[in-house]
């Protein structure tokens, strides 16, 4: 459907699961004595609680020292967006086990999280004394 003569579209990619992520929206210009103002508000309020709603570095820390104690977790956010996370995680929980097994051992405590408010995430993990 084509917009209306002086309306603009935009789509909108924000947040995951849901939300504003992919809608189409109209926004009227301002110059057209609109109340374009109305929809900026609503989009902003709907993106702070999308974000509001993403997991931190901490939280994905927590999870992880919970499931495989006295492990080294490093995490870094990989592009600012707070649901791309690269981690290193060294462990003698490791040792012995395939990289599929370690990554599983990982994933676990973060199942929940994994395709909603963690989106992805870069494993290495390591035993002690392997090198990085």
């Amino acid at each position: 459907m084509r917009p209306a003569r002086g309306v603009a579209r935009a789509r909108l990619h924000r947040g995951e699961g849901g939300g504003i992520r992919g809608e189409e929206r109209a926004f009227v210009p301002l110059d057209r004595g609109n109340s374009a103002g109305g929809y900026i508000a609503v989009l902003e309020s709907r993106i702070r609680r999308e974000e509001a709603a993403l997991i931190d570095e901490g939280e994905i820390r927590r999870r992880v020292a919970e499931a495989l104690p006295g492990s080294e977790i490093s995490i870094r956010d990989m592009v600012g967006d707070r649901d791309h996370y690269e981690m290193t995680v060294v462990s003698t929980a490791f040792v012995g086990k395939s990289t599929l097994q370690r990554h599983r051992m990982v994933y676990a405590p973060l199942k929940e999280l994994l395709g909603g408010q963690l989106h992805a995430l870069a494993l290495r993990t390591l035993a002690p004394g392997e090198p990085a």
